[in-house]
């Protein structure tokens, strides 16, 4: 893939990922779309809300005077979810139940494109969590959106006649506005005597911090006070902004004392797209003389180039989540090992992002591989190959969803804590493509050398119904598959490989009767289908609080070729009336021709 194509491809991937104007539960409720397969029969999606059943768009609600400046995105959308997944990982409440059915019923929200209030109700939920109610100040803080013009600054920036730039030029313009409207008791106590805005600029490594303060002017005072809006900017010089490379974590508040994370900006030496322009065409000198062996790596190589941007897309998480200071770090580090003919990706630890080329598609994923002292927490794992986890995202969602945010990311700590190799990709691109998880197979066995006996699937809701399918259709090289959220609905017809359906009692969307119904049917059948019902959960809550026993449960499983053709013979023994001898065409009749159920 030369420059040209990587232009392509990071085009294809901020296409793809901005997919949700209209299914957005995408980046927050990641996977709330409900789909889910049916056995037998089509991967099938329950019906989109009329127009009659959505709320209003935000800025056209009956009576309502706030506007806001600019509209939330799904960068907007993921910082609040993360941030909610994370005060969930540590509050532990004893009921559930009002934060899951709070964050199901968001889903409206987005559908109606009121992405803003769906953020507030996240922010009100997060609140209820441990019991404490934040201070006015926090409260109207935690409502305004960070807009960094330029999101990523030059220090090395040069005039058009390449002598220095002069006061005022290459500094950082830091945008902050209302996302939603506060009550007007607590804006005007957020504000208090002495109106004004605090920023606090934060290096991500430590290498320095500061803290600016702004007046508001009258006219930004009233309008916050008034109609719930503050647009203002705050600009800093670019001689400000000390230190090496890296990404400035920004707080914003009114008190200086309650402040919170409003987002990030980048500080770098060399612009991105000069970096990603410079490592693609020194690897195509690479390819010229390299060994066949090593076409993959450059090809992975290139596709970790393509998400340097000079201005990551709000709709790109694998860009918006990027450092990109310490990413080109390791790209300049992989360009080396491939200079000198080595493959820098085989056995390499902890998590990474790439894209692979299969056939005519090109699947984005995120990688973890576990540290070798993993292997020594379990006596003879020494040398003992690590397992694979497939992880399958719900509809809307990507290939950050479990790795970054069900459950605060809790798959990579199970990965690291019982030495597997997780593997996260775009699961909408793998829906029923079964060559394609084969190939994902085979390059996690490449790059980690997996013990192919210990395959697992594990998918929540649309992944789920993936997982589902593959259960199916790789019944002799799967060894084990958990459904969370979705699932069959109708009982199995045949056999798969070992089965946990994982109902939240409180989903509206996938039931967990139908589940739950559905799983223990197929038990008494005779398939390797169990089930678990989570009281007090609901659809997406559900992931992180289920994942460490369903990875037990998974890791409790090893595929026996052996015993698979032995359920498939035993399965055709059941099905074939005494008077048809095996093999007949009687037992296969051609498609179509046999009734459903």
């Amino acid at each position: 893939m030369g420059a040209c194509a990587c232009g392509v491809l990071r085009r294809r991937l901020s296409g793809r990922l901005g997919l949700a104007a209209v299914l957005m539960l995408s980046a927050i409720a990641g996977g709330g779309g409900g789909v889910w397969a049916v056995e037998p029969g089509p991967v099938v999606a329950p019906a989109t809300p009329s127009a009659a059943q959505l709320p209003k768009p935000e800025n056209d609600a009956a009576g309502s005077v706030f506007k806001a400046p600019i509209a939330a995105t799904r960068a907007d959308l993921a910082l609040a979810y993360l941030s909610f997944e994370r005060t969930m990982k540590h509050a532990r409440p004893a009921d559930p139940g009002p934060a899951n059915k709070g964050f199901d019923d968001l889903t409206m929200l987005f559908f109606g494109g009121q992405f803003g209030k769906a953020i507030a109700r996240l922010h009100e939920l997060e609140d209820g969590l441990d019991g404490t109610k934040p201070i006015p100040a926090y409260i109207a803080a935690r409502s305004l959106k960070l807009t960094a013009e330029p999101m990523v600054v030059n220090l090395e920036a040069r005039a058009a006649d390449g002598g220095p730039l002069k006061a005022g030029e290459g500094g950082v313009n830091l945008r902050f506005t209302s996302l939603y409207e506060v009550a007007p008791d607590v804006r005007k106590s957020a504000l208090g005597e002495k109106p004004e805005i605090h920023v606090l600029l934060t290096g991500l490594n430590g290498d320095f911090a500061m803290n600016q303060r702004c007046a508001l002017k009258p006219e930004e005072v009233e309008a916050f006070v008034q109609r719930g809006v503050l647009d203002v900017t705050v600009k800093f010089e670019r001689d400000d902004l000390l230190g090496n490379s890296t990404t400035i974590a920004v707080a914003v508040g009114f008190d200086g004392q309650s402040l919170h994370p409003a987002g990030k900006f980048a500080v770098v030496r060399e612009m991105p797209s000069i970096v990603r322009a410079r490592l693609v065409k020194a690897s195509e000198e690479v390819e010229e003389n390299a060994k066949p062996s090593l076409k993959k790596a450059i090809s992975i190589f290139r596709s970790r180039c393509s998400i340097l941007a000079d201005d990551p897309s709000p709709a790109n998480s694998a860009e918006f989540l990027l450092d990109p200071s310490l990413h080109a770090a390791q790209l300049e580090q992989e360009l080396a090992s491939l200079r000198v003919g080595i493959d820098p990706y085989p056995l390499r630890v902890g998590s990474w992002w790439c894209a692979l080329e299969m056939g005519q598609m090109v699947l984005p994923v995120r990688w973890y591989g576990p540290s070798l002292k993993s292997a020594v927490e379990k006596k003879g794992a020494e040398n003992e190959k690590p397992a694979l986890v497939i992880a399958l995202h719900g509809v809307g969602g990507d290939e950050n969803m479990f790795p970054d945010a069900y459950g605060a990311g809790v798959i990579l700590e199970l990965a690291e804590a019982k030495r597997l190799v997780v593997v996260s990709p775009r699961a909408d691109m793998l829906m029923g493509n079964v060559a394609a998880l084969r190939g994902l197979v085979d390059e996690a066995e490449r790059l980690y050398e997996i013990d192919r006996s210990r395959v697992y699937v594990i998918g929540h809701s649309m992944g789920a119904g993936t997982a589902a399918v593959f259960a199916r259709a790789e019944l002799k090289s799967i060894a084990a598959v958990v459904c969370i959220a979705g699932g069959p609905q109708r009982p199995l017809t045949k056999p798969v490989a070992p089965m946990l359906v994982v109902g939240a009692e409180l989903d509206p969307i996938a039931r967990a009767s139908a589940l739950m119904n559905a799983a223990e049917t197929s038990k008494q059948r005779g398939y390797s289908v169990e089930s678990k019902l989570c009281k007090g959960w609901g659809h997406t809550l559900v992931v992180g609080h289920v994942l460490p026993e369903a990875v037990d449960w998974l890791l409790s499983k090893r595929l026996d070729v052996a015993e698979r053709e032995r359920w498939l013979k035993e399965d055709e023994e059941r099905r074939r009336p005494k008077d048809v001898p095996p093999g007949d065409p009687k037992l296969n009749p051609p498609a179509g021709s046999r009734p459903p159920g």
